[in-house]
């Protein structure tokens, strides 16, 4: 520092010693000036200044974040950056959250999107191997910490309970009247309870004469595999949750078939009240010859019916467009808005394929108790065969949006690991999960709101960096990462 002064030097220090012992600091003198030379200077810096640790150097605090921010130079960090409130010397915090730090990463598959990151549309999987970001020194890795847009791979919510913390297809499951994420932990015999998520005590029965329905890997958890002999069912007569009335409805499944159905109807979910004065409810699998289908339609489309009574026939019929029985997940959703003057409409995953009028003349109610089922009618008149997850009915109808969120959560899959390395090209070094291995992935754990921050064990190296990972059911939809962040604590 150089001082330049008009003042005798003796008079200045006589000065300065004054103003130590009252605890103050001399910031100015008449007809001095200081300057403070610090920028540029090696780390460590004086107070008010940030070392930028990719080159060792004292920089102001308005000179931009660099690749390293020290959380405590820079205040309050970033929502979502995992870094706790209080400072901690040396802890270093490495983010990308901007078309610029996403893009400097190597994409495969993968395109930035604005600021965020998303699949590029030319297949089902990408991925995103970061930047590697250079601590300039051996750091112990924390914690990882991301930011997906939506909630991807997981279960609708139970208890009829509303997320919210997302950017986008939050779900509210107001309304919800029958909830089977059919994860049953074994296969299901004869008799078999099924469990039920919405709160309402609406639970099942598996119906397994000769042996047991399986249960399997699912779309989301596990699901049960149905056979031409099996199904499950709901009494109707233990709840009044199912006597409709005039009320708005939304039924909502996910299903897994090659089951070929040109020659009978395959009913999904149904119920069948047999003859007037009982409704008569379904959604499956249609044949070719059914009359609602466009003229020339290939086999294996989603249909149904619904009506409140057989005699004249009311109510109205759906077909959609996409072929069901390709051996891939569907999500078939058939909405009911209105009664005297309905609306039907059929949603294959995500997207509305059938819109019709309806008009019902009586209640869709069912006074001879007959059993809501999935897999077939009650008596086996029209059995499926598949695998089925994820079955929902709600007591209003839901919007295009929440149709659409309700597939998007299903077919997407957004997953993270992470390595420490001790070389800038992070060579021969894996990338892990939770438990420290390649065969987990770090994903979304949380039931109403994200969660999305992880402690990690075990990492240590100068260099660190993240892989993330996207999985679609559909080249028209992806997952979507708007941010990520790793913190790193000295050794």
């Amino acid at each position: 520092m150089q001082l330049k002064c008009a003042a005798s030097l003796l008079s200045l220090l006589s000065l300065l010693s004054l103003l130590s012992f009252l605890g103050l600091a001399l910031l100015f003198a008449t007809g001095c000036s200081v300057s403070a030379d610090l920028d540029g200077k090696s780390c460590p810096c004086a107070a008010g200044w940030v070392c930028d640790t990719a080159s060792d150097r004292c920089v102001r605090p308005d000179a931009g974040r660099d690749s390293a921010t020290p959380p405590s130079d820079t205040g309050t960090p970033p929502a979502d950056s995992a870094v706790p409130p209080e400072d901690v010397p040396g802890r270093v915090m490495f983010i990308d959250d901007s078309a610029a730090t996403f893009g400097m990463g190597t994409l495969d598959g993968t395109t930035v999107d604005g600021d965020a990151l998303k699949l590029d549309g030319s297949g089902r999987t990408g991925t995103i191997e970061s930047r590697v970001f250079d601590a300039n020194g051996q750091r112990a890795w924390t914690s990882l910490s991301w930011t997906p847009r939506g909630p991807y791979g997981k279960n609708l919510p139970d208890s009829r309970g509303a997320e919210s913390g997302y950017g986008a297809d939050a779900v509210d499951m107001a309304g919800n009247l029958m909830l089977w994420h059919l994860d049953e932990m074994a296969d299901l015999n004869d008799g078999d309870p099924v469990a039920d998520g919405s709160g309402r005590s609406n639970g099942g029965l598996a119906l397994a004469p000769d042996s047991p329905l399986r249960v399997v890997d699912g779309l989301i958890g596990n699901a049960v595999v149905d056979r031409v002999d099996t199904y499950l069912y709901l009494p109707t007569s233990t709840t009044a949750d199912f006597d409709f009335g005039n009320s708005d409805l939304t039924w909502s499944l996910w299903v897994n078939t090659t089951e070929d159905c040109s020659d009978r109807n395959k009913v999904y979910l149904g119920i069948d009240g047999s003859a007037s004065p009982n409704a008569h409810l379904w959604l499956g699998c249609t044949s070719v010859g059914y009359s609602l289908c466009p003229s020339g339609s290939p086999s294996g489309l989603a249909g149904g019916y619904f009506h409140s009574a057989s005699d004249p026939r009311d109510g109205g019929g759906y077909c959609g467009t996409t072929r069901i029985n390709d051996g891939a997940w569907h999500n078939l959703i058939i909405v009911k808005a209105g009664h005297a003057s309905a609306r039907l409409r059929l949603y294959v995953d995500g997207v509305m394929e059938d819109e019709r009028d309806a008009s019902f003349e009586g209640p869709l109610d069912f006074p001879m108790d007959p059993d809501l089922t999935v897999g077939d009618f009650t008596g086996g008149t029209y059995p499926a065969i598949g695998d089925f997850d994820e079955v929902a009915i709600w007591g209003r109808a839901l919007s295009a949006s929440e149709a659409g969120a309700v597939y998007r959560r299903g077919a997407l899959r957004l997953s993270l690991q992470v390595r420490a390395c001790d070389d800038p090209a992070c060579a021969g070094e894996q990338f892990v999960g939770p438990d420290g291995t390649s065969a987990t992935s770090f994903v979304d754990t949380g039931t109403l709101t994200p969660a999305t921050t992880a402690t990690l064990t075990g990492l240590t190296g100068r260099y660190v960096q993240y892989r993330a990972r996207f999985d679609t059911l559909s080249t028209t939809a992806s997952a979507v990462l708007e941010r990520v962040a790793m913190t790193g604590d000295p050794i």
